[in-house]
């Protein structure tokens, strides 16, 4: 099983238009996540904790959706990533309990 993104380009023949897809397994990454949160239980946020792994398709979703660059984030993006990696439909993308 591989978590690499895939991208393949779709033609529709009865609209004539092209459609770019990415798709990813992120199974692994959503397990690795999920042992990580067990693991964080009890401890205390530091200075440069890790707080999320987010897969790339994801990324790709923010940027489609909300126009936040998650690569190089502005401040706005931060506030806006903080606010969707604390929203319960994300929960799977975070590496810790609690509130960012």
């Amino acid at each position: 099983m591989s978590d690499e993104l895939k991208t393949t380009l779709e033609f529709d023949r009865n609209t004539g238009l092209h459609t770019l897809r990415h798709t990813q397994d992120v199974t692994s990454i959503i397990d690795a996540n999920k042992r990580a949160q067990a693991d964080s239980i009890g401890t205390k946020f530091g200075d440069f904790a890790k707080v999320a792994s987010i897969p790339y398709s994801v990324v790709l979703e923010w940027k489609q959706k909300y126009g936040i660059n998650a690569m190089s984030p502005s401040p706005e993006d931060k506030i806006r990533m903080v606010a969707l990696l604390n929203d319960p439909d994300y929960a799977f993308l975070r590496t810790r309990g609690g509130k960012l």
